[in-house]
């Protein structure tokens, strides 16, 4: 439940960017996350302030090299990756995010270097649901509706480095989610993610002003992100990451009502095969050591 959870707030954000690209009030992509990553952490640290739960960020001191590593990935460097290569294909953004969905079928391979390594069925469903990805990438109508060509090789590397960005981060979570509660984490990754970005950003030049409706979009992106990220922790808490992984593609399948919402896009018969195969891969991948779920309301209050 935490991990479906986690990707139907996931789905809303490649649709809301890919909006921002082509509409008429415009900005730039890691100013925007900038943004959504400064909401997100602060509103993580105000909740663990009204709980009176600011003594759990105390996890920083006992894991600080473990953290660093998750600031990196998950906090930064995907964040990064990921709006440069959005930024750099403008006219033709869902060939980012179709790699961005390799993601899962990546941690299957990582994951054969670590003790809970993915069986071969695990990796079989893994394939089969970026197969089923592909083809709701597939939609002649969605395809109809960017005007650019298809990035270069260095756009679809870099994208597809920020998958990997995701894999590793997701594996390296996965002993530190066993042990710690998920907001103190989520409230470091992003919260610290947030400082890397804004130097970044200094850095690069890109911190113009933004109008107020992306800045309002920017707050509703980032609370989501932050909701999001403590319940992909709480998933990981209990299933190993390859276990889980499958249930990322499912942001997709959620993602075909903010396609229909945003641009009027009606799924085919390939958009439907897709979900079909989706649905299969997170049914057929999920056999793994899992401990006992928590309920809905332990998960809230953790």
């Amino acid at each position: 439940m935490a991990g479906v959870v986690a990707a139907l707030l996931w789905s809303p954000q490649f649709y809301v960017v890919r909006q921002m690209l082509q509409g008429s009030d415009k900005a730039n992509v890691l100013t925007f996350y900038f943004l959504v990553l400064l909401w997100g952490g602060a509103g993580s640290l105000l909740v663990l302030f009204l709980m009176d739960r600011t003594r759990e960020l105390s996890v920083f001191k006992r894991a600080q090299a473990h953290l660093l590593f998750l600031v990196a990935t998950g906090g930064y460097g995907f964040w990064l990756l990921r709006a440069l290569a959005l930024q750099r294909s403008v006219g033709s953004p869902s060939h980012v995010q179709l790699l961005f969905y390799a993601g899962p079928l990546l941690l299957g391979f990582m994951s054969l270097v670590t003790r809970e390594a993915a069986k071969a069925g695990q990796i079989g469903g893994l394939l089969l649901g970026f197969v089923g990805c592909i083809m709701i990438a597939w939609n002649p109508a969605w395809r109809a509706t960017e005007a650019g060509p298809s990035p270069g090789f260095r756009t679809s590397l870099i994208a597809l480095a920020a998958a990997g960005c995701w894999a590793v981060f997701t594996l390296a979570a996965r002993p530190l989610a066993k042990t710690e509660k998920p907001l103190p984490l989520s409230a470091i990754v992003l919260s610290m993610g947030a400082l890397c970005i804004l130097v970044t950003c200094f850095s690069m030049g890109t911190l113009p002003s933004v109008s107020p409706k992306i800045l309002w979009t920017s707050i509703l992106l980032g609370l989501t992100t932050a909701i999001c990220l403590r319940f992909w922790l709480a998933c990981l808490a209990t299933a190993p990451a390859a276990s889980a992984a499958p249930l990322w593609y499912l942001s997709l399948v959620f993602g075909i009502f903010w396609a229909w919402q945003m641009a009027g896009l009606s799924p085919g018969w390939f958009t439907l095969g897709g979900i079909a195969l989706i649905l299969v891969a997170s049914h057929s991948a999920g056999g793994g050591r899992v401990r006992p779920e928590a309920s809905m309301s332990d998960l809230v209050r953790r």
